[in-house]
């Protein structure tokens, strides 16, 4: 069988891998099978700031300057703000890493956006090449010629070469090639928002609140004080509106990050967080924040409707992360399946490493790919090659996140968390 690469996912890193794919001279086939019935079927539409380096690379030059037009590179430095009084804290600092700088990305330019606009940027054309409506069910590796044969829950098939996993934290393609890979829930709890830049609120805010990102917090340790609300005003070129991508109008991104005893007292357990609705995920900020300072509730009083959900925060451990990697190979040296993203490494998304993390996936896979057709090594070496420097750089940046989540919301030791329930 010719080369066939099967993405399970459209969600950023699956597209980006596929956009590599298609750009490289000669293209490499490949289909894309996303679950949701359309592109625009779930709402995703919250900020994320990246380094652009790994999308430049996998982008057509046409589409990456789509993404620079749809983007904000003019990052202002954030103020940390006593949420009790709403002024600026001279004592507290930022936590983690500088936004948008991980250990492969370095001090590359780095964007804000809007991911759902990302999305929709990345989807350029690859509309011919993704199915909807297709959850993955399992995967059989065919012995006879090296091939992958693909179930979904609609009982229909697909065969190829390759079988992608960019499916996220909760990825089914994960769960049967790893079936012992190490997930913790790290009780890190968070809802997440937008609300509209209008007069009104401009109104309420100080000016420090418009500039750069801002953290508002209760002075004190994370142990003691784990709640936080990071926000940012994030501003579009007005021209970007009319590519026809979605770019909504100025808004501010706002997510309040806390813990799972603190949720607790309003909600009974993770389950019901992650189910309440749009309206009763702000309803529990609102209630968390309510002793704070009226400036830094307002940002979170009056979100754009629809707009505000819940999310829990779930990571690998940099142990269990290289040693399930390690045995994949040697117990399975040929199988052509592999991972990309949350699905192949989920961490705590603190300091803007998972996205970034989820890219530089995309981009060494790709470039795997493309030099075994060029030299004609077996895909199992240039995916164990893949995997090995993706192992590598990961277990850093999941050591960074996992530090960045202690200071921010008091996480726990790791001996003393729980396995997830995903």
């Amino acid at each position: 069988m010719s080369q066939r690469v099967l993405i399970i996912g459209g969600g950023l890193s699956g597209l980006a891998l596929a956009q590599g794919l298609k750009k490289v001279t000669p293209s490499i086939p490949f289909r894309i099978f996303e679950r949701d019935s359309s592109a625009a079927f779930r709402a995703q539409g919250y900020r994320i700031r990246i380094s652009g380096a790994a999308l430049q690379a996998l982008l057509p030059a046409p589409v990456f300057a789509t993404f620079e037009a749809t983007s904000n590179s003019s990052i202002n430095p954030g103020h940390a703000i006593d949420a009790l009084t709403g002024t600026p804290d001279a004592a507290a600092s930022m936590p983690g890493p500088p936004p948008g700088t991980t250990a492969h990305t370095g001090t590359a330019k780095s964007y804000n956006v809007d991911r759902a606009v990302l999305r929709n940027v990345l989807l350029q054309g690859l509309e011919e090449h993704i199915s909807y409506g297709k959850k993955f069910d399992s995967y059989e590796a065919l012995r006879n010629d090296g091939t992958v044969q693909v179930r979904f829950a609609d009982g229909t098939v697909e065969r190829g070469t390759l079988l992608v996993g960019a499916d996220g934290v909760r990825s089914g393609v994960r769960r049967q090639l790893l079936p012992d890979f190490p997930i913790l829930d790290t009780e890190g709890r968070s809802v997440f928002g937008k609300t509209d830049f209008t007069d009104e609120i401009v109104a309420k805010l100080p000016n420090e609140f418009l500039s750069g990102m801002c953290l508002a917090s209760v002075p004190g340790t994370a142990s003691e004080h784990p709640s936080k609300l990071l926000f940012e005003v994030m501003r579009f070129d007005p021209a970007a509106r009319a590519l026809g991508l979605g770019v909504p109008a100025d808004y501010i991104y706002w997510v309040l990050c806390t813990r799972q005893d603190v949720t607790d007292t309003h909600v009974a357990g993770l389950s019901e967080l992650l189910s309440l609705s749009s309206a009763e995920s702000a309803g529990l900020a609102q209630a968390l924040m309510r002793d704070w300072h009226e400036s830094v509730r307002a940002i979170v009083d009056a979100p754009n409707e629809d707009s505000t959900a819940t999310l829990a925060f779930f990571s690998c451990t940099k142990e269990g992360l290289p040693r399930s990697w390690a045995q994949l190979r040697q117990e399975h040296a040929n199988m052509p399946v592999t991972l990309i993203g949350d699905a192949a490494h989920p961490m705590p998304p603190v300091g803007g490493v998972g996205a970034n993390s989820a890219f530089q996936d995309a981009l060494e896979l790709f470039e795997v790919l493309k030099s075994s057709q060029v030299e004609m090594t077996s895909q199992g070496t240039a995916l164990a090659k893949y995997e090995q420097s993706m192992v590598e750089r990961v277990v850093e940046a999941v050591e960074r996140s996992s530090a960045g989540a202690v200071r921010f919301f008091g996480m726990k030791p790791q001996d003393e968390l729980k396995p997830a329930q995903i």
